[in-house]
């Protein structure tokens, strides 16, 4: 595992934009290219398996998250978050409970990062952690694969659903989903995202409304296609400046003891 530095302690609130590291996390570094958020690199403690809520299970092994804004504690649902969270670990907490999914979404993610279809798929996406996850990845757009000093692995604009809805500007993020180069810790980026091609949710015109309830899937397969052909300057922030924001990503140098 990383060495951490230390306990888990109060956050670090650093500069917005220049990098640097914490005494619980030492090796981290990260510039956010002047998004509106300091970064806080926290040691976080494991939390225990638990499919008691919906919408499904969740549980964490020890881990690191780089907070935007608020801490680990004060974080809201949708709130900006990188995880840095030990594979081994993960899958041992999963498999003990006697859930796989954890084993088996890791299982898709890394055949998609092998094979590197082309285009990436529209929908159905493995994302990890559950906690991130509020439904079903029923669209995927702008997929394209990093190979970044972090982490290798595929980034996209998607969201999640748990029934049929218009695709609007509501629950979209910029994911990363990817795997440190020695393939042992999982690195995924969560951040809020739009686009003026989208209305908001209370601006959805009521032909899109009929539409989704007629044909769900053809109305989906369009958005995908009108999505997929917007610039990365279209989004707001810009694709390509978080795109940036992963690459500056340093994680440090693994503890040789541990």
């Amino acid at each position: 595992v990383f060495d951490y530095g230390g306990p888990a302690g109060a956050p670090k609130t650093q500069p917005t934009e220049a990098p640097c590291g914490t005494p619980d996390a030492p090796g981290i570094v990260l510039d956010t290219m002047g998004l509106p958020y300091a970064w806080q690199p926290n040691f976080v403690p494991s939390t225990p398996y638990d499919e008691s809520r919906p919408p499904g299970p969740t549980g964490l092994p020890e881990h690191i998250q780089i907070n935007f804004g608020a801490g680990p504690g004060d974080r809201m649902p949708g709130d900006p978050v990188i995880y840095v969270i030990p594979v081994e670990d993960y899958v041992q907490q999963w498999e003990a409970a006697g859930n796989p999914a954890v084993s088996l979404a890791l299982e898709h993610l890394q055949a998609i990062l092998a094979e590197k279809p082309s285009p990436i798929p529209p929908f159905g996406l493995p994302v990890l952690p559950f906690e991130e996850v509020g439904g079903v990845n029923d669209l995927a757009v702008q997929g394209k694969y990093l190979d970044l000093a972090a982490a290798s692995g595929v980034r996209f604009v998607g969201r999640f659903a748990q029934d049929a809805n218009p695709v609007s500007n509501a629950g979209l993020r910029y994911i990363f989903q990817g795997l440190t180069p020695d393939g042992e810790h999982l690195v995924t980026f969560f951040y809020p995202i739009s686009t003026s091609a989208l209305p908001s949710a209370d601006e959805v015109a009521t032909g899109e409304q009929e539409r989704v309830a007629s044909d769900y899937m053809g109305y989906l397969a369009e958005k995908v296609e009108t999505l997929n052909a917007m610039g990365d300057e279209r989004w707001e922030p810009n694709l390509s400046m978080l795109d940036s924001v992963m690459g500056s990503l340093s994680l440090g140098v693994p503890d040789a003891g541990q």
